[in-house]
């Protein structure tokens, strides 16, 4: 459809001119601390969820070009209407996988992705923090504490926000204390960086990089996606459902 319109694909947007159409961000595209967890491919033969994982493989993953690719774009002009009276207008979103069970590996699975468009199964955490208290923000809500918390919480497969705003959140001036095993840096920084090194291993994730001014060991806000990434991603997926 936006071919015939006359834009052009790069990497998972649609150009035209300074015309953009944005990907919708489906869950099943993201796992914990990865946005680019699996592509969504449609098989017209199936009568019920037709669109289906296909997940990225390693080579895709230290790939920091590969993007993936959903089922459907939508205008970016549709987006910013939306999202002009919203706090934390950034570059970037953050939200969780709205789809869950308590009997899953992982309930609470929670990733940055690109500033894209995204559905309601993929809620996103606005807010107008700065961007590595973001990502302190993350590593709590991927933490073992934090989905212990919420698999006894949930009764159903859906994480309604209102039980999200009961688990155990750190408050953002928690992480300005001094670390107790690293006392050179903060609690912030030292829990940033390592989440910046998980989510910042494609070219789409820069601007996050940059506002964290990281640069990450391949330079230019990018860190080689590991091998010991995928393993355990791997191994994750196979044990969780997802939507």
């Amino acid at each position: 459809v936006w071919e015939k319109k006359g834009y052009k694909l790069e990497g998972n947007v649609y150009t035209k001119a300074k015309k953009r159409a944005l990907p919708l961000y489906e869950a099943k595209m993201v796992q914990a601390f990865d946005h680019r967890a699996a592509s969504v491919l449609v098989d017209d033969t199936n009568w019920v969820r037709q669109g289906q994982k296909a997940e990225t493989s390693l080579v895709q993953h230290q790939n920091p070009e590969f993007a993936v690719f959903p089922r459907w774009w939508v205008d970016e002009a549709a987006v910013e209407h939306v999202l002009d009276a919203q706090p934390g207008n950034k570059s970037w979103f953050m939200g969780f996988k709205d789809i869950t069970s308590p009997t899953n590996e992982r309930t609470m699975i929670a990733s940055f992705i690109p500033r894209s468009a995204v559905t309601n199964k993929f809620v996103l955490l606005l807010n107008d923090n700065s961007a590595r208290l973001e990502a302190c923000l993350l590593a709590n809500l991927n933490s073992f504490v934090f989905d212990y918390a919420t698999r006894q919480k949930i009764g159903g497969i859906t994480l309604n926000f209102f039980i999200v705003e009961q688990l155990p959140t750190l408050p953002p001036d928690t992480y300005a204390e001094k670390c107790r095993w690293s006392k050179r840096e903060t609690l912030e920084h030292w829990i940033s960086e390592r989440v910046l090194k998980l989510s910042c291993t494609a070219d789409d994730m820069k601007p996050l990089a940059q506002a964290c001014e990281f640069s990450g060991a391949e330079g230019e806000g990018i860190q080689k996606w590991s091998e010991w990434n995928s393993v355990r991603n791997s191994m994750r997926r196979s044990r969780t459902c997802t939507e």
